[in-house]
């Protein structure tokens, strides 16, 4: 499988490194950064390990890693996982993914 990572998906990881930082610290914000990429390699590792989010779009998984979801989709065809979004669990995910 390979991995490939939206720039939706690029910027969130970024704007969630600097609310970490701007609230408590760059050796935090790094910590949680990592959390969020090992998850990556989870999804990799086992890509039918998030739950379905199909209600929300079609094709759509996500797994939960800290107070975050990782919205991604599998791409048979090429054995490549998208990861699409990831996004803070107290948001309105519906709105944040639709098309």
């Amino acid at each position: 499988m390979r991995l490939r990572v939206s720039q939706e998906a690029a910027d969130d990881l970024e704007n969630i490194w600097l609310y970490t930082i701007e609230h408590w610290s760059a050796e935090q914000a790094d910590r949680y950064v990592r959390l969020l990429t090992g998850g990556f390699d989870l999804i990799l590792n086992d890509p039918t390990t998030g739950r379905d989010f199909g209600h929300v779009r079609k094709d759509y998984l996500g797994l939960t890693v800290g107070s975050h979801l990782i919205f991604y989709r599998l791409h048979k065809a090429d054995r490549t996982v998208e990861i699409i979004r990831i996004l803070h669990e107290r948001m309105d995910i519906e709105s944040r993914l639709r098309p």
